[in-house]
């Protein structure tokens, strides 16, 4: 199979991108990664991560695009970035939240619409949301609640999670009353 091809078909199944990271792993060169890009098969859009211009695109390509861009580490879609994904607010994100482990260091620049955050989640705090990774409804809450997100959006996200399933009612009302506790609410 083409290098080209093999990219591709990966590049289907992630919302249009591939990384270099990838193309190592399927055996193919990070110059020929590079040549692609040079004839117009791929276009770059971050340090390691590109876009298949062959593949379609959709909503959740920049979300990916931005989990993807720590290499070779973890990245999970979190804080009020999480909550509209999961459409448990009405806020509205300039940036995409990313959390990364606490070891984590890059030298590279984190571009400008990605804001990064540090933490070890647990596997139990991780969801997956159209092959995409994002934190929890109730760890995202909890991380904006102690990124300073109003009152009135904790509660909207509280009662919207709690209505659309992504908590249970016992898990909102302990989450609700951990957050009235910490004086979030």
């Amino acid at each position: 199979m083409r290098a080209y091809d093999q990219l591709h078909e990966i590049a289907l199944d992630q919302h249009g991108l591939v990384t270099t990271d990838q193309a190592r792993h399927h055996n193919v060169d990070p110059r020929a990664v590079i040549m692609m890009a040079r004839r117009g098969k791929l276009r770059r859009l971050t340090n390691g991560v590109y876009l298949d211009t062959g593949a379609p695109t959709t909503k959740w390509t920049p979300y990916l695009a931005a989990a993807l861009w720590p290499k070779r580490s973890r990245a999970v879609l979190s804080h009020t970035t999480a909550l509209s994904l999961m459409d448990i607010s009405d806020v509205n994100p300039a940036l995409i939240h990313v959390t990364v482990p606490n070891p984590y260091r890059t030298h590279r620049t984190v571009p400008k619409t990605i804001r990064l955050h540090h933490s070890d989640l647990r596997e139990d705090e991780v969801t997956y949301i159209e092959g995409l990774p994002v934190t929890t409804a109730a760890r995202s809450i909890r991380d904006c609640a102690t990124k300073g997100i109003g009152p009135a959006f904790l509660a909207q996200a509280l009662d919207d999670a709690r209505r659309d399933g992504w908590l249970r009612d016992t898990e909102a009302n302990a989450l609700e009353g951990e957050l009235r506790a910490g004086g979030y609410l």
